[in-house]
Order: structure tokens, then sequence, then C-alpha cells
């Protein structure tokens, strides 16, 4: 699907920037990947149908703007140490399981409609040297006098 279709497509996309932004703003990345980011928390009722109407969004708009020429990055957050804040703690290894089965969720989505989605969970992001390093940075900074 081209990315004027998509974006003008009234009963899935009620609000967005302009077709002419979305590629201004792509090319100001470029040749850096344009990333796409769609993040979400779950329960234990299980994988919700309609979490498959975002992944595929992410999924088109990805494969839109690589149609036109642009390097992108499509991911989905798993954010399982934020659904760990809404249960006791004698619940989280049970969530973070949860989250795992929705990775793996989100990874089946992957091979059978072939779309190149990253699946990232909030666990290994927010324990990655990258992340530690700048958070402890931005906190510094926040405690200056």
């Amino acid at each position: 699907m081209n990315l004027e279709r998509l974006i003008t497509t009234r009963s899935l996309v009620q609000q967005s920037p302009s077709v002419e932004e979305i590629r201004s703003r792509a090319e100001l990345v470029d040749p850096e990947p344009v990333k796409f980011f769609y993040g979400e928390t779950y329960d234990e009722k299980g994988n919700p149908i309609d979490s498959l109407k975002y992944y595929l969004f992410i999924a088109n708009l990805s494969d839109a703007l690589r149609q036109e020429g642009f390097s992108t990055d499509p991911s989905i957050l798993i954010a399982d140490t934020a659904a760990c804040r809404n249960v006791g703690e004698r619940q989280h290894r049970y969530y973070m399981e949860l989250g795992e089965s929705r990775a793996n969720f989100v990874k089946q989505v992957n091979e059978r409609y072939g779309t190149e989605l990253r699946v990232v969970k909030m666990s290994d992001y927010v324990n990655s040297p990258a992340f530690t390093v700048t958070r402890s940075e931005v906190m510094e900074l926040c405690l200056v006098d």
C-alpha cells in the first residue's frame, strides 16, 4: 500500500501529519532509518485481536516509506516491566512470563504476515548499558543545583 492511500484511509486513520510532512521528517533523518514505535502493556486476559491493527499499521507505514526509498525501523515495545508496576510483587514473575508470551505473539505475527517488526521488551531495553548510562547522565543533570 502506498503512503497516500494508507494515510487517507479514513476507516483506519482519523488524524495524522500530511504525507508531505511524513516525507519531510523521513528526509530529515535520511540516511538513518525512520523509526516507528508502538508500545503496549498487557494483562492476563491474553492477546487481544485489536493489537493486530496496530502491528499491521506500523508494518504498512514502514513498507510504504521503504517503497519510497527510505530506510525504516519499525518496532513493537512490549512493556513488561511497566505491566509489573500494576500488580503485586508476588505476581511479577508471572507477568514477566506473560510479557515473553506477548513478545512471542508479535514474532508469530512477523512470521505469518512478513511484517519485519522488531520486537523489544522493555526489560531488555531499560537494562541495556546504553540506556543505563544515559539515565545516569540525565539523573546527574537533574540533581545539579
